[in-house]
């Protein structure tokens, strides 16, 4: 914990380093040190989400880079580079599966997830019993099917509408959900393209939530009255079970 605790002043002071530097920029909307301050916020999102143990190495590694952007922040060039050093280095570590990781009933996903809704940051999933799901996400429309392995691994196979230039644009998206439970007993999910994180059932909800807001969004992309088995096959998307 006494590296972590390190490693979380480290992100501080070389964010607040790199804040003094974007005040010398006349052009902050195109500031790479902006991106770069970004880049940082995230690594540290997922270091706080990751499962630590036997990560020691990585962690002393990231501290020391921590420390040389403080040093050299006025190279945005050389920034960059440490920067993407460290995000490699996290990505390493949030992908890393939970240290003895323990298998989930898929049964357990079933029950959290089928019949509920889903809440997201920007927006949420519907999970219906008959094997639809319906979703909006940043004023996306996501309509499809889902389907859960025998490894506990959930799927999401959609059609994802969204509004662009004003014309409404739709490509097939899937995503997939894996879980594990780690030594303490703690659930943890694997977003595809997110790293692993303890997984909250709290932020699954009893029912359908959003009916409302599927409806205005079905609406809004003109698809209200279309099944999602109809809208899987225009689109000639596969079956995944």
């Amino acid at each position: 914990m006494r590296k972590l605790a390190k490693l979380i002043s480290g992100f501080e002071e070389a964010r607040e380093r790199l804040n003094l530097s974007i005040e010398d920029f006349d052009d902050q909307e195109h500031d790479p040190i902006i991106e770069l301050d970004r880049l940082l916020d995230n690594a540290f999102n997922k270091i706080m989400d990751a499962d630590l143990a036997y990560q020691s190495e990585k962690l002393d590694r990231i501290h020391f880079l921590l420390g040389e952007i403080k040093a050299i922040s006025e190279d945005s060039k050389l920034v960059m580079r440490l920067c993407d050093a460290i995000n490699q280095d996290v990505l390493s570590i949030a992908y890393a599966e939970p240290t003895n990781a323990k298998p989930v009933d898929p049964d357990f996903i079933r029950e959290t997830f089928i019949g509920n809704s889903w809440n997201w940051s920007k927006g949420g999933c519907v999970y219906h019993e008959d094997g639809r799901i319906e979703a909006f996400w940043d004023g996306a429309l996501v309509l499809g099917k889902w389907f859960i392995d025998q490894k506990a691994t959930l799927y999401n196979n959609a059609i994802w509408f969204e509004e662009q230039s004003k014309e409404v644009k739709s490509y097939h998206f899937l995503e997939y959900f894996r879980h594990v439970y780690d030594q303490a007993g703690n659930l943890w999910q694997h977003e595809f393209d997110e790293g692993w994180t303890i997984f909250d059932t709290k932020s699954v909800t009893s029912g359908n939530c959003y009916q409302s807001e599927i409806l205005s969004f079905r609406k809004r992309f003109g698809v209200e009255d279309l099944s999602v088995e109809h809208l899987l096959e225009v689109n000639s998307i596969p079956s995944i079970n």
